[in-house]
């Protein structure tokens, strides 16, 4: 993720039943922003990843298998 200034983010992750399993707030420097959220603890199945930056946001779905 690239930033084009100083951001506050925040990231929940829901499980397919809609439940919030993980949620962070960080601030973030302009640049490109990495950062990794551990799933290794989370059962199998169907996630959403929402990151909200300041007024856009975006949501991912991805699938834990192991």
């Amino acid at each position: 993720m690239y930033l084009s200034q100083k951001e506050n983010l925040e990231f929940l992750l829901y499980n397919s039943l809609g439940q919030i399993v993980y949620s962070k707030n960080q601030s973030a420097e302009a640049g490109r922003f990495n950062d990794k959220i551990n799933i290794s603890l989370l059962s199998n199945g169907v996630y959403l990843l929402k990151v909200n930056e300041g007024n856009i946001y975006f949501t991912k779905k991805f699938v834990k298998q192991n």
